[in-house]
């Protein structure tokens, strides 16, 4: 996976007075922080950021995070958390720090790839149950995403966690019982529903007769 640079700022005061004063300048507020160490307040640059995030690696993408000032460092960094606010956009970002030699935990998004050519000229419908799994493995093993062909997928067939194909370095840590993505035939489920309402009728129009002679009954009495 190809690091992404990224500069930073110390970022002295906290609190969201300081915040609101850094977005209008167009700085997010930031943190960064690592197993068992304090988080260090920082800044970065909005537009610079957004470059980084619309990488084909999405929110996984892995930067060299470049600490301008007195206190000049570089870290290697992930995004752990980003906060969005649907009109102003990114409010505040966490940034943890990994090292390159070290296995780290992250959620990685499946695509599916192929087309079931048999099944949906059989009427089947693709239905997509779960749309990433969790993976361990060195950050710069990272993959952008995980593969499922459903190529070969027939009405009724269905893939699971533990059919996701990886390689030595990557560990999934999701169930591997999990389903993904299952064929249904929707004609068939449609004729299932139309069939309960017939039946509840039924069940009305015998109760209904049941009450009417009942009446008749009644009335000769």
């Amino acid at each position: 996976m190809e690091i992404q640079q990224l500069e930073a700022q110390a970022r002295p005061a906290t609190g969201k007075g300081a915040a609101r004063k850094l977005r209008a300048r167009g700085r997010i507020p930031a943190v960064c922080y690592r197993k068992g160490k304090e988080a260090f307040p920082l800044s970065v640059d909005e537009k610079k950021l957004e470059r980084v995030l619309h990488t084909a690696a999405g929110q996984n993408v892995l930067i060299q995070l470049d600490l301008q000032g007195p206190e000049a460092t570089r870290k290697t960094v992930i995004l752990k958390d980003i906060q969005r606010h649907p009109l102003a956009g990114i409010l505040h970002v966490d940034f943890l720090e990994v090292l390159l030699d070290e296995a780290i935990v992250v959620e990685v998004p499946l695509r599916l790839v192929g087309e079931p050519v048999e099944a949906l000229r059989a009427g089947g419908l693709v239905q997509q149950l779960r749309r990433s799994v969790e993976i361990k493995c060195l950050p710069t093993r990272i993959p952008d995403h995980l593969t499922v062909d459903v190529s070969s997928l027939k009405l009724g067939d269905s893939l699971h966690v533990e059919d996701v194909k990886v390689d030595g370095e990557i560990l999934i840590l999701t169930d591997p019982k999990e389903p993904i993505v299952v064929i249904s035939a929707p004609e068939q489920e449609k004729a299932e529903v139309a069939e309960a309402p017939a039946e509840g009728a039924e069940e009305a129009g015998t109760s209904a007769q049941g009450a009417a002679s009942g009446a008749r009954e009644k009335k000769e009495d």
